[in-house]
């Protein structure tokens, strides 16, 4: 990661992190098909989560609430993870 290697991650590491939520969850919501927008959800849960470094946050840490609850409703719903 770029930000790792800059020396820097740590310090905007919040910011990245909220971005990064907010970005996702942007893309998954703009998608119309439901069969793609389904993939789109298991791999941001599967993957992306961890990859951000999203997935043990917890509420107080996300600027933007609703994103949060977004987030956490599709954990809910989605029944392989």
């Amino acid at each position: 990661m770029i930000l790792k290697d800059m020396g820097i991650y740590e310090e905007v590491k919040r910011s990245f992190v909220n971005f990064a939520l907010g970005g996702c969850i942007y893309e998954i919501n703009s998608i119309r098909d439901p069969e793609l927008r389904e993939e789109a959800i298991k791999l941001f849960l599967t993957d992306h989560i961890y990859r951000f470094d999203i997935a043990d946050k917890p509420k107080s840490y996300f600027f933007l609430k609703y994103r949060y609850l977004e987030f956490m409703e599709m954990k809910k719903r989605v029944d392989y993870i």
